[in-house]
């Protein structure tokens, strides 16, 4: 099998500026072809949140025994 993509994800809400350093570097790197930056949307702020107190709220039903 052969690799025909990476995805890189970067930390929450990067400034501009830092993010393009980094695909500039990317980049240079022998193979790649492309580096397209995605700006954060709200919908992707959202769906965040509601994982992450999907994923709180499993964790207290385990710690507490009703799981």
């Amino acid at each position: 099998d052969r690799i025909k993509c990476l995805v890189v994800t970067l930390t929450p809400s990067m400034r501009e500026d830092v993010a393009e350093r980094i695909a500039n570097s990317i980049r240079l790197i022998t193979g790649v072809v492309s580096v397209d930056p995605h700006i954060e949307e709200f919908s992707d702020l959202v769906l965040r949140r509601q994982l992450r107190h999907e994923l709180r709220d499993k964790i207290i039903d385990v710690l507490n025994g009703s799981y």
